[in-house]
């Protein structure tokens, strides 16, 4: 947030990017040596966030998009294995020889059964006998689903959105430009999280051991979201 501080309305070509975005590789690498590219991602979104605050030009978010697509297949001859079957999964969600697959078939019939008012609390059979997978952190939302239904669903959804539009409501009071960065690095965490998590239990996008903010199960997790918060 500080360099970017630095660098407000300094962002109009990839000379003036490129330095910026130098301080963040380190740990991009790092988190890719693991490898977590769901993490990585996490990050990404949080320097894009600040970035577009800071006036990135549309143009190289545009032109960014596009070389990124055009090299989508050499990004995919780079993944690790156990994420290339991920990819390929996400697009034959009907092949359950696919690792990961299972469990989002699980999701969806899990969710779909719930309709819409929901079995009740406790009373998801596709959770409680076994059927979904890490029901307890990824897929969690499938539980919500299954046990309060749409209505359930619905209510965590628009809770997210509030809880969101707040900070950034928060980010335009902010005393100084550092403190709004740091509030949208904040939020746009978390709007990637949200969205990933609830999108790959639908089958909208590929799984990734991302979790739901302050609902799925662990104590790191929670820790970092609350002190993100506080922040």
């Amino acid at each position: 947030a500080k360099i970017v501080d630095n660098h407000k309305d300094k962002l109009n070509t990839l000379k003036q990017v490129i330095p910026v975005i130098l301080y963040a590789i380190p740990v991009l690498v790092l988190m890719l040596i693991q490898p977590d590219l769901g993490g990585t991602i996490v990050f990404g979104c949080i320097m894009l966030g600040m970035l577009f605050t800071a006036g990135l030009n549309i143009k190289l978010i545009r032109n960014t998009l596009i070389i990124v697509i055009c090299a989508l297949p050499i990004i995919y001859m780079c993944m690790a294995p156990h994420q290339k079957v991920r990819i390929e999964a996400f697009l034959h969600p009907d092949d359950l020889s696919y690792e990961g697959n299972y469990q989002v078939v699980q999701s969806m019939i899990a969710i779909g059964s719930g309709g819409i008012n929901g079995k009740g609390m406790y009373n998801g059979t596709q959770n409680h006998s076994g059927f979904l997978p890490v029901s307890d952190s990824d897929f969690i939302f499938a539980v919500i689903g299954e046990e309060l239904g749409m209505i359930g669903m619905s209510l965590i959804a628009l809770l997210y959105v509030l809880f969101l539009v707040r900070m950034i409501t928060m980010a335009r009071q902010a005393k100084d430009f550092y403190g709004t960065l740091i509030i949208i690095g904040v939020m746009s965490m978390f709007a990637y999280q949200i969205i990933q998590n609830i999108g790959m239990t639908m089958a909208l996008i590929p799984v990734t051991g991302v979790t739901l903010p302050l609902i799925s199960y662990g104590a790191s997790s929670l820790v970092s979201a609350l002190a993100s918060i506080g922040l």
